[in-house]
């Protein structure tokens, strides 16, 4: 029996050797950016490669410049969470306690009410923001509720879907429809420009963030399972990156690199998949 463990621990060895290195080190890449902040939530891009996040437990906007620098951008906030850079440097930020979304002025600091969303539930609010390329308006799932609002320049808000479970991201689409992920459905689901939803592809564990892969397809946290998953047009869904201790924001870079907060893990990395 000894001797035939030491001839199969050989053969292992052997078979190392002649594996070239790229092949054994294949799969995703994580490498650190930057930790010891708070505990890290959405992401954005900012100014000349920098990376505005809330910061959930300081109550803040932060700043993480490509040099590895970190400042705080806004600070006095309740519980930020989604933020959308407008066109003219301005945030839009989702302030989760009370349920308001906030324009924020990253060179001042000044910050003023652009809506208000009403939660009179015992649940968590809003989770996130996007902003629709085509008109300019801001996308909101009202996550207590189970819809998916529209707020207009102005503020004016308007429901464009309903009956979902609790929605936390939607991603606009080119035509007008959205792609949202719902944590308590576990799923994501392609909503069209009438309302009406359908699942694309299979079960997500308490999915989070959702980002559009450059390809037709998509990338997800997800926070039941610690995990970074591709979904794909066709709604196949595979594993890209175990591990990631409640991995919330998601950004992609020029070269299809993604930079994920990890919350838990107080820190923001880089994946490579």
């Amino acid at each position: 029996m000894e001797r035939r463990t030491y001839w199969l621990r050989a053969l292992f060895a052997v078979t190392l050797f002649l594996i070239p290195s790229a092949a054994r080190a294949a799969g995703p890449q994580v490498s650190l950016l930057s930790r010891g902040f708070g505990h890290p939530d959405d992401m954005a891009w900012g100014p000349q490669g920098s990376i505005y996040f809330s910061d959930f437990s300081n109550g803040a906007i932060d700043r993480l410049d490509p040099d590895g620098q970190i400042s705080v951008v806004v600070g006095g906030l309740g519980t930020p969470e989604g933020i959308v850079v407008q066109p003219d440097g301005t945030l839009i930020v989702v302030n989760q306690h009370p349920g308001q979304l906030l324009r924020l002025d990253p060179a001042t600091g000044a910050a003023s009410v652009l809506a208000t969303i009403a939660n009179p539930s015992a649940q968590l609010g809003i989770d996130s923001i996007r902003r629709d390329r085509r008109d300019g308006s801001l996308v909101v799932p009202d996550s207590p509720s189970g819809r998916i609002l529209r707020v207009g320049r102005t503020g004016t808000v308007r429901v464009v879907a309903a009956g979902l479970g609790r929605p936390v991201d939607a991603l606009p689409l080119p035509d007008g429809a959205l792609l949202v992920v719902d944590e308590r459905l576990n799923g994501a689901f392609h909503i069209d420009r009438a309302g009406r939803a359908r699942r694309l592809g299979g079960f997500l564990s308490v999915p989070d963030d959702i980002l559009g892969d450059g390809h037709g397809g998509y990338y997800i946290t997800c926070l039941g399972d610690n995990t970074l998953r591709h979904l794909s047009s066709a709604g196949t869904i595979t594993l890209v990156a175990a591990g990631l201790p409640n991995p919330q924001g998601l950004l992609r870079r020029a070269d299809g690199a993604l930079i994920v907060s990890e919350e838990d893990a107080n820190r923001i990395v880089l994946v490579r998949p």
